[in-house]
């Protein structure tokens, strides 16, 4: 199972500077890290992101994240199914970076 989550360039260079990830101002919000599945990245670009020229997309080791943390649910009022995890992530299960245009 292939995870991932989108950082704003902003986000992105934080997260350079530490060794373990919480969330970001949403994530911090909601009490888990919002990540997705490949199929989802498009829409949430689209959705959450088309004001920025630049994102990266993060692929995650789910192997190194702690497996009782991890649920697959929806968000509330929604039908679709997305990867959240109630836990921090480590910097070493960050293991690609792509940079995109979310347009």
């Amino acid at each position: 199972m292939t995870l991932y989550k989108i950082f704003t360039v902003e986000e992105y260079d934080a997260l350079k500077a530490v060794d373990l990830f919480f969330g970001n101002i949403m994530d911090l919000d909601s009490r888990f890290v919002h990540l997705s599945f490949e199929e989802q990245l498009d829409g949430i670009l689209k959705k959450f992101f088309s004001e920025y020229d630049t994102v990266f997309v993060a692929e995650i080791d789910h192997e190194q994240l702690d497996p009782s943390k991890l649920r697959v649910e929806n968000n509330p009022g929604g039908k679709t199914k997305y990867p959240h995890y109630y836990g921090y992530i480590p910097q070493s299960a960050f293991v690609k970076f792509v940079e995109k245009s979310p347009q």
